[in-house]
């Protein structure tokens, strides 16, 4: 399994198709599955649509073994309209997070103890990381992943 931040791809609005090459390494004929959840970063939704539908068509000509599960997003009702279109245009299974968007439950939430990149924890004190999904958020992702496998 490989894990991939490509917050490139969605804040590269004015070409994200010159981004794709980043992840081509990555990219083989023997995946079995892609998980994309792609938009969270992305301010600029003038060509989101477009994009997207680009680069899910790219990694189903150098994946064409690989199931690809599009995942919707956390917080935007906009975004998540876009990609669903996208899978549904795609004919690409949408994990929906409408369930969980905006519930606070499902969020890190202010003053939580978490690791951080240098393995040591850390109090969350910042609005904007206490808005990610937290270990409840995480797993709630899971599972919408789970359920459509």
């Amino acid at each position: 399994a490989d894990v991939y931040n490509f917050f490139v791809w969605e804040t590269t609005a004015h070409d994200r198709t010159q981004t794709i090459g980043n992840i081509r390494p990555l990219l083989s004929a023997d995946l079995d599955l892609i998980t994309v959840q792609l938009s969270e970063n992305a301010s600029d939704l003038t060509t989101f649509s477009e994009d997207l539908t680009e680069l899910l068509t790219q990694l189903r000509q150098a994946c064409p073994k690989a199931g690809i599960v599009l995942v919707d997003d956390f917080w935007n009702d906009e975004k998540s309209a876009l990609k669903q279109a996208v899978a549904d245009q795609l004919a690409i299974p949408f994990a929906s997070l409408s369930h969980i968007r905006g519930k606070e439950e499902f969020q890190c939430g202010l003053n939580t103890t978490v690791y951080g990149d240098d393995h040591t924890l850390h109090t969350v004190e910042h609005n904007g990381v206490a808005a990610h999904p937290g270990d409840a958020g995480m797993r709630a992702i899971a599972q919408s992943i789970i359920d459509l496998l």
